[in-house]
């Protein structure tokens, strides 16, 4: 399976990976690159000062090694090379970009709450990152539990504030 997976045009699915080590029995990486959505992009060529290119973002999917799994982002400005942005748009990570979304929802004067009428899901859109716009209602409140717990974000009565060292 796993020459014909490296030389078809199926070589794109994850379980191609697999037995990889039939051909050369040493570390294995399998990195996932794909191209980000419209907003995705504008923020990271926006990072770079350029306003025309693609982004994209490549993680690994499976290692036999001890390696960052952590996501990075890069943009790829036109007629020029790729350039690291993950730090300039966000992590990737669910909890980091779900403090970025609510400090912008606060700065628009939002009353956001964990649960309730007021409830984070409440505020879901497509405009969100796409690390936690996917997420079910009981996932981002475990996000929210998870920011709370770190300290990145904190109550005021019942309403989610960002704390003062995350902004």
């Amino acid at each position: 399976m796993s020459v014909n997976c490296l030389f078809s045009k199926y070589d794109s699915n994850p379980l191609c990976i697999r037995g990889a080590s039939a051909i050369v029995n040493s570390a294995r990486l399998a990195l996932g690159v794909e191209a980000l959505g419209e907003t995705e992009t504008a923020k990271a060529l926006a990072a770079v000062g350029a306003q025309e290119g693609r982004a994209i973002k490549m993680s690994v999917l499976k290692a036999n090694g001890s390696v960052s799994r952590k996501p990075v982002v890069y943009a790829w400005p036109t007629g020029k090379g790729l350039v690291d942005v993950t730090e300039r748009v966000g992590s990737g990570r669910a909890a980091d970009d779900l403090v970025d979304v609510i400090a912008q929802l606060n700065q628009r004067g939002e009353r956001v709450t964990k649960t309730g009428e007021q409830g984070i899901d409440r505020f879901k859109s497509s405009d969100w990152p796409e690390s936690i716009r996917g997420l079910g209602r009981d996932k981002l409140r475990m996000e929210v539990q998870r920011g709370l717990n770190s300290g990145a974000l904190t109550l005021e009565g019942t309403y989610l504030r960002v704390s003062e060292t995350m902004q």
